[in-house]
Order: C-alpha cells, then structure tokens, then sequence
C-alpha cells in the first residue's frame, strides 16, 4: 500500500527500482531524516522518513499546515490543548494542523510524510475568493482525512522526485484543491461551524450509546444515528458535548462500571466485557487513569 501501490502504476521500472533502492537504504537510518524541503509561493514543503520508534517534537509555527502519510502508520500524536489521539492512518490519509501549537508525534511503525506549510494569509485571500470566511486562530486538529485532493498533492510532489521525466500534476492546481476542502471544513459561514446537534438528535446517541455499550462503537455508527455524515456529526457533538465521541464513549463505559462495581455482583472481568472493553488490562488502565485508583481498590471502598 501507500506510495508503492501510488506511483506503481505510473512509473516506468526503473523509477521503481530507484524507489525499491531509496527505501531499502533507508532501513539502515534512525529517527526521523528529511529527504527533501521545497519552498512555494504558498510555504513550504518537507518530505521526510520516520522510523518506528521516533518521536517529533514540532516546536508552535506561525503557520498552518496539513500533512500527509504516504505509508500505512500507527502514532500516538499531542497537540498542545488537545487530547492524545492514537491514529492509525492509512496511507495518503492527511492530517490538519492549527499555527501556533506545539505537536509531539511519536511514530510506532515506518513511516514517509509529507508536510505542508502555509500561511494563515494566504488561506484568508484564497477563502475570500471563495466566498468563505476562515478564523485562523480556531482552526482545530483533524486526523484521518481520506480526501482525493490530498492524494493529489501528494502525487503531484512525489512524481518530479522519483520521474523527474514524467508529467506530473500541477502543485498549485492541487494545493487549491487541497485549499478547498480546508476552507469548507472550517468557513465560519458553513453549515456546520460551530452549530450544535438538537436535542432530539443528542438523545438518540446517547440512548444509542448506552443500549449497546457493550459492543465496539464507531464515529460512523453515532453518525448514522445522528443522520449526518461524519465529519458535521463529529464538529457538531463536540460543539454540543465539549468533547469527541470517543471521548464520550469512554466516559459512558467508565459510568456503567462504576455503577456495576457499586451495585451488581459481577466480577471484574465481566464487568469489562459488560462495558464493551476489548480485554481486562485495558478496562484496568483506563479506569485507573479515571479515577486514580484500581477497578479493585474502588470495589473495596
């Protein structure tokens, strides 16, 4: 998957016999190496290899940026002000990152990504042509993109690198594509931008959530309750809610093992399963990072 099956199709053999030779050196490198940084009238953009077991640390920028893995991936990523995430990205999937925040990302598979760094201005003069109005200072991380305007960046960069005579997509026809899709996903004008789920639909996932806690729970089944799609179900409930559906899921299935703790005589163990935890150590972690305390030691008091 990833840049492999991307560029596999595109290229001649011996541009994937440069790839296959580029990659099999890099096996032997550490931590995180930048392969490439171009300058654009737009920003800038960095082409980089991070190996399991590296962490980046990327100090606040006055900058707005989005990146873009290139091979399937698990990181553990912090923003400043927001929660951990746990990602497991498929390749080409892109992440958005708001200016002015430090990020710690720590890679637990290879990785190759590409990041991208604009100006908060340039947004703004392309969002006014647009129609749209973009707050840069409320931009709020979003993983997990599966968009084909990020694909296209990434072709269109990744193309003059490794088939320099090849044709490649236009950067600057992408990046407005690319440009787009930010400015929909946070125009101050939009459908969705900072509206809040009624109570009816609010009701529903919730009632949704409890009637079966005990089963895997997804953003895509609570937005189907919901009648919306992902990602207005997600801005909206976080709006409504003051934090993400998982979030939310979690704090529900903490609620239910307390009351099962207090008030039922099942063992530990069940009560796990009952709550819709994968296994009794994640159960155990979770509640104790909740509560300080043990599911046992809250049994016993």
């Amino acid at each position: 998957m990833g840049i492999f099956y991307c560029l596999k199709s595109l290229m001649e053999h011996e541009a994937m016999n440069k790839i296959n030779s580029f990659f099999k050196n890099w096996k032997s490198h550490e931590g995180v190496t930048t392969i490439k940084q171009i300058e654009a009238h737009f920003g800038s953009i960095v082409l980089s290899l991070e190996k399991a077991g590296s962490v980046i640390v990327q100090p606040p920028v006055d900058k707005l940026w989005f990146s873009i893995a290139l091979l399937d991936t698990k990181i553990d990523r912090k923003v400043e002000n927001w929660h951990l995430e746990k990602m497991k990205i498929a390749a080409f999937n892109a992440s958005i990152n708001p200016q002015g925040r430090a990020l710690k990302a720590s890679y637990l598979e290879d990785c190759m990504s590409i990041h991208v760094f604009f100006d908060p201005s340039f947004l703004n003069e392309f969002a006014e042509e647009m129609g749209c109005k973009i707050d840069a200072s409320k931009v709020y991380p979003i993983h997990g993109i599966h968009n084909q305007q990020f694909s296209a960046v990434a072709k269109s960069i990744l193309m003059p690198l490794f088939a320099p005579d090849m044709q490649s997509l236009r950067l600057d026809e992408t990046m407005q594509g690319a440009l787009r899709y930010i400015c929909d996903m946070y125009d101050i004008k939009s459908c969705f931008y900072g509206a809040r789920m009624s109570k009816p639909q609010l009701q529903r996932v919730c009632e949704y959530i409890d009637e079966n806690i005990s089963e895997k729970l997804t953003v895509e089944d609570l937005a189907q309750v919901a009648r919306q799609n992902r990602t207005a179900f997600s801005t909206k409930f976080k709006n409504t809610v003051g934090m993400t559906p998982h979030k939310f899921i979690i704090q529900r299935r903490i609620a239910r093992a307390e009351d099962l703790l207090r008030n039922s005589k099942h063992t530990i163990t069940e009560i796990s399963a009952i709550c819709g935890f994968s296994d009794l150590a994640h159960f155990c972690h979770v509640f104790k990072r909740c509560h300080g305390v043990s599911p046992q030691q809250f049994n016993k008091e």
